[in-house]
């Protein structure tokens, strides 16, 4: 995949998160005391890995510019 910022090689992969979903808030939106991020949009899902739900989300990342796009329709 090209990068739309640059129009460079995207490199595809996962991004991992841990115990929690990975969640977006739109800029409006506020941590909950900090860091909890309550009434966000879950993005990817919370695959099986090793027996236990881990959330992911697949993408591209570009090195030159420094970002990723997630395809949040990918589930795996």
């Amino acid at each position: 995949m090209k990068c739309p910022w640059c129009n460079k090689d995207m490199t595809p992969g996962k991004l991992y998160g841990d115990r929690f979903p990975l969640k977006w808030l739109n800029e409006d939106q506020r941590l909950a005391m900090g860091f909890w991020a309550i009434g966000g949009d879950k993005v990817g899902h919370n695959g099986r890995l090793g027996g236990f739900g881990r959330p992911r989300a697949e993408g591209h990342r570009c090195l030159a510019c420094k970002k990723i796009v997630i395809d949040e329709s990918k589930t795996g």
